[in-house]
């Protein structure tokens, strides 16, 4: 490789950690390499990237130059002064004089709205504006940026409302998924067939058995399970369907009654079907046995595919999330069972995982974390939810300690503290660098369960009180009272203010646009504000 290679070039230095910059200085041995990165956008330290990687590289390649960009081509002016500012925040940081290339003269607006329904409006009243002003910016010109993956929900359900094509970054919650859910039944009943009554039952309620039908199987279930050793015998009874009698009281006294089924067949035929699977799972490998399950021998993954609806992106999103999970864990583990596969799937749900929904539309807004807008530049952008206790999130101390001496450069070279601060700066910074043409920062002035009320940032509160004169006047358009008018008062439930809404326009879109591409995804809205 050392041969191979005569000159190397590293693009998006600062995301590297130590065990891949330990790899580039082994494979350069003539100097010949240049390294082209921005330790004010290191923001991946989950990841191992650490800013001081700059410093390394100086230390490591003896007589190298450094080389600093001072023309921003990409942000207007205030942008790029209102962030600098920003950063000079962190007494840490080595300064970088930043000039604009650009003539405009608009400036960073920023919005403290009454509540999250009022963000939202906003950012949704504002796109369509800035469309009708402009009509040829298309929808993907437009990006909702958020700290956190729930923060931009709201919006994405309200533009989604109007009829407006979102690519919704969020988190995949895979037990709240009813699809997924369903899927993990059966997997449950393959992976342990005579101890999966409560997934049994599970099926034969989404495949329309009665109550009453599910009732009676489990009583003799329960009946059998009494001389069984580990064993529910719910799959041998749906299995062999034979009843025994049971008690029933009279008025005289009591009589031996034999049980009925309304549905016999079809609690048959899914029997004949759980059997068939758990044969399929002993000569497949994981990933084929989920593949059937979902894809062959039921219609949980079909039934996503009905519609367009903003709820059916989710559903199908979360099962292709689950079958890349099961390409990921039989690439780790070839050998991998069923059960593997499950816990697998329990412990990443302890972990922040991202999905995208809504990707199909070519031409969308962009709704996603900071994190996942790196690298992207947007004309306009909107980060949100730049709240007291939002961003930076509050530090908490990690519950485990690894020895410095195995934990190169995972150690910040500041109080720890003080690095995720600095650290949660420079994502504000990021974020606030994606806009071209238009910046807009927002945030909820109102705590939506407590109704308390709710600062900005300290990030914005110091370059307010700080810098007044330099930074916050010439660059920033304030507004601190936004509401959604047309909601009228906003003092009511906020639950019901957002179904309200959404419902109405909803209602709206589907009146004035009954030839829209896209009706489904509306009427879909009407469901999911239900369930708020």
């Amino acid at each position: 490789m050392q041969n191979k290679y005569e000159h190397i070039l590293i693009d998006e230095f600062q995301d590297n950690n130590y065990a891949q910059f330990s790899i580039i200085k082994k494979l350069v041995t003539k100097g010949n390499v240049t390294a082209v990165g921005d330790d004010d956008q290191s923001i991946y330290r989950f990841q191992g990237a650490y800013p001081e990687i700059f410093r390394d590289f100086m230390t490591s390649f003896k007589g190298a130059k450094m080389i600093l960009l001072k023309t921003n081509y990409r942000n207007i002016k205030s942008v790029v002064e209102l962030s600098s500012w920003l950063l000079k925040q962190d007494l840490t940081r080595r300064p970088k004089p930043l000039v604009s290339n650009k003539k405009s003269k608009d400036k960073v607006s920023v919005v403290g709205c009454d509540g999250n329904f009022a963000q939202a409006h906003f950012v949704k009243s504002k796109i369509l504006e800035l469309k009708k002003k402009n009509p040829k910016l298309k929808f993907s010109d437009f990006a909702v940026l958020s700290r956190t993956q729930r923060g931009g929900l709201l919006v994405a359900d309200l533009l989604t409302s109007e009829g407006i094509p979102v690519n919704y970054v969020g988190k995949s919650n895979i037990f709240a998924s009813p699809s997924a859910r369903n899927l993990i039944s059966y997997l449950n009943v393959i992976s342990k067939p005579q101890n999966s009554g409560k997934y049994i039952n599970q099926i034969l309620e989404n495949h329309g058995i009665s109550d009453n039908d599910i009732a009676v199987i489990n009583h003799e279930a329960k009946r059998r399970a009494w001389w069984a050793t580990n064993n529910d015998c719910v799959l041998e009874v749906i299995t062999d369907l034979k009843l025994q009698k049971v008690r029933k009281d009279t008025f005289t006294g009591y009589k031996m009654v034999q049980p009925k089924l309304a549905n016999p067949q079809q609690i048959k035929s899914i029997s004949l079907l759980l059997k068939d699977l758990i044969k399929v799972a002993k000569d497949s490998s994981t990933v084929k046995t989920i593949n059937e399950v979902l894809r062959v021998r039921t219609d949980i993954f079909k039934k996503t595919t009905y519609d367009d609806s903003f709820e059916n992106y989710i559903e199908r999103s979360v099962l292709i999330d689950l079958q890349e999970n099961a390409n990921d864990l039989q690439t780790l583990k070839p050998n991998c069972t069923i059960n593997d596969f499950l816990n697998y799937i329990q412990a990443l749900e302890g972990f922040e995982i991202e999905t995208e929904q809504g990707s199909e539309f070519s031409d969308s807004v962009q709704v996603s974390t900071i994190h996942q807008s790196k690298g992207k530049e947007f004309a306009h952008v909107f980060v949100i939810n730049v709240g007291d206790r939002q961003i930076p999130l509050a530090y908490t101390k990690k519950m485990f300690y690894v020895p410095k001496g195995l934990a190169k450069a995972l150690y910040p070279a500041q109080d720890p503290k003080e690095f995720h601060e600095n650290q949660e700066r420079r994502l504000l910074y990021v974020a606030m660098t994606r806009a071209i043409d238009n910046l807009y920062i927002s945030w909820s002035a109102r705590v939506e369960a407590s109704g308390n009320a709710r600062k900005a940032s300290d990030f914005l509160v110091k370059l307010y009180e700080q810098e007044p004169k330099r930074a916050w006047a010439p660059n920033v358009d304030y507004r601190s009272d936004y509401t959604a008018t047309d909601l009228g008062p906003t003092t009511g439930n906020p639950i019901d203010i957002v179904r309200k809404e959404i419902a109405e326009l909803a209602l709206k879109n589907i009146r004035e646009n009954p030839l829209h591409a896209h009706p489904p995804l509306l009427c879909a809205h009407l469901e999911i504000t239900r369930e708020f």
